[in-house]
C-alpha cells in the first residue's frame, strides 16, 4: 500500500513513457511487480501451465523484461526479505497492524467466496434436478444431495442468471463471474514458487537482484540504492520510496500507460511553497506517517486537503513516532545477485526456452519472438 493519498497531496513533476528511462538504471520492486502482473489480467487463473499452476506472473514479467532490455534500461530487482518458513522473518515487524488488517480482508474475501460458490452449486443442482424430474421440489433437491439448509423460492431466483430471472426481479449489475474474479483476486498471495520463477528469469538474463534483509521493505532497500547513487529511481506501485529517502520515484499508471514521475526535490519545493517556509525530508516523512502509511493509523481529522497547512503543528501520537524511525533505520549489509555477470551466460538462453515451453507451457513461438526481440536465437 504505502502512504495513503500520496498522490492526492503531492503532483509528479512529470509523466513520461518508458522507454524515456533508456541508459538509466531503476531499482525495481520485485514485489509489487509481481501482484500487479497477476491481479491486472481478468482473472487469477487466467494462464497456467500443464499442471494449473499459474504463469501469468511469467507471461506480463517477461514481456517487461524483454522491453526493459531493448531499450537499454539496467534494472536491480528488490524483494522483500523472502524466508517463507517463518511468517514473521518473512514479513516486516514494523507493519504488523497492517498485515493483521490485510489477513482480516482476505479472510472476509474467502467466506464470500465459499458462499458464492455454495449458491452455484446449489443453482447447478436445482437446474439438474429440474430437468431430470419437473416434480421434483427445491425443498426436495437440498435435502437429497445433504447441502445446507433448505432455500425458499425467493432465494432460488437469487440463484438465477441475470436473462433467466422474471420481470420484476431485481438485476444484480455484476455477473457471478465477475464477482468470483474480484474475490479471488482479494486472496490472491505471492508465494515462495511465484518468487522463485521470477528469480530464474533473472538469473537466466543475469539480472542484478537483492533480497532485502529481514525486517526491511524491498521498497526501502531499493530506496537506499537511489540514495548512494547506485541506480536513478525506484519503479514501484507503493507510494513510499520518496517517504524512505528515494530522490526519484517511478510509479506506472494501470490507466493511461505512463509513468508518473515524483522527485524529492519537486515534492520539497511543493511543500516550502504552500508552507512558505524551508522544508526537508523529516517533514515528508511526517506528513506520511499524519495521512496513514504501512506502519502506523492516520491522524483523525486531518485529510490530503489539509495535511501540509496542519502538518507541524500536530503531535504525533507513539505509534507515528515509531514509524519516523521506520523510514530512517539503518541499513545492514546486503548482496547483490548476478552483479559480475553478464547476460546469458553458460548457454541460459536455451536453459530459459526450455524451462517456458516445457515446464511453464508456453508457446515456442511466443517465446522465441521474445528472444529475438534482444537478437537472441534459439535453433
Amino acid at each position: 500500500m504505502g502512504i495513503q493519498f500520496f498522490s492526492k497531496v503531492f503532483r509528479p513533476y512529470n509523466t513520461i513513457k518508458l522507454k524515456e528511462l533508456s541508459g538509466r538504471t531503476i531499482a525495481i520492486d520485485a514485489m509489487t511487480e509481481i501482484y500487479r502482473s497477476v491481479l491486472g489480467s481478468k482473472s487469477v487463473g487466467m494462464l497456467t501451465d500443464k499442471n494449473g499452476n499459474n504463469t501469468m506472473h511469467i507471461n506480463v514479467i517477461m514481456a517487461n523484461i524483454i522491453e526493459m532490455q531493448k531499450l537499454g534500461i539496467k534494472t536491480i530487482w528488490v524483494f522483500d526479505h523472502v524466508n517463507l518458513t517463518e511468517e514473521k522473518q518473512h514479513h516486516n515487524p514494523d507493519k504488523a497492524n497492517e498485515l493483521l488488517k490485510r489477513r482480516q480482508r482476505k479472510d472476509e474475501a474467502k467466506e464470500q467466496l465459499k458462499e458464492l460458490q455454495l449458491k452455484e452449486q446449489i443453482k447447478e443442482q436445482i437446474k439438474d434436478k429440474k430437468y431430470k424430474n419437473t416434480n421434483t421440489s427445491t425443498e426436495e433437491i437440498l435435502l437429497d444431495d445433504d447441502l445446507p439448509s433448505p432455500i425458499t423460492d425467493e432465494k432460488e431466483v437469487e440463484l438465477l442468471d441475470d436473462e433467466e430471472k422474471p420481470n420484476n426481479t431485481k438485476e444484480n449489475p455484476k455477473s457471478t463471474k465477475e464477482k468470483k474474479d474480484q474475490l479471488e483476486k482479494q486472496i490472491f498471495t505471492v508465494d515462495k514458487a511465484l518468487i522463485d520463477d521470477i528469480k530464474f528469469i533473472l538469473n537466466c538474463f543475469s539480472i542484478k537482484y537483492i533480497e532485502s534483509p529481514a525486517g526491511f521493505e524491498a521498497e526501502q532497500i531499493a530506496s537506499y540504492l537511489n540514495i548512494k547513487g547506485d541506480c536513478d529511481g525506484v519503479y514501484s506501485g507503493d507510494t513510499d520510496p520518496i517517504a524512505f529517502g528515494a530522490k526519484f520515484h517511478f510509479r506506472k499508471s494501470t490507466k493511461d500507460k505512463v509513468l508518473y514521475c515524483y522527485s524529492q526535490e519537486d515534492i520539497l519545493s511543493q511543500i516550502s511553497k504552500e508552507t512558505k517556509s524551508s522544508s526537508s525530508l523529516n517533514d515528508i516523512q511526517k506528513i506520511c506517517v499524519i495521512l496513514g502509511c504501512d506502519f502506523a493509523k492516520k491522524t483523525p481529522r486531518i485529510g490530503p486537503k489539509t495535511v501540509i497547512a496542519k502538518y507541524k503543528n500536530v503531535n504525533l501520537s507513539d505509534e507515528q513516532k515509531k514509524a519516523m524511525l521506520v523510514f530512517n533505520k539503518d541499513i545492514p549489509s546486503f548482496d547483490i545477485i548476478n552483479k559480475d555477470k553478464n547476460s546469458f551466460e553458460d548457454n541460459t538462453a536455451i536453459k530459459l526456452y526450455s524451462w517456458l515451453t516445457e515446464d511453464k507451457s508456453f508457446n515456442p513461438l511466443r517465446v522465441k519472438k521474445w528472444l529475438d526481440k534482444i537478437n537472441i536465437t534459439i535453433e
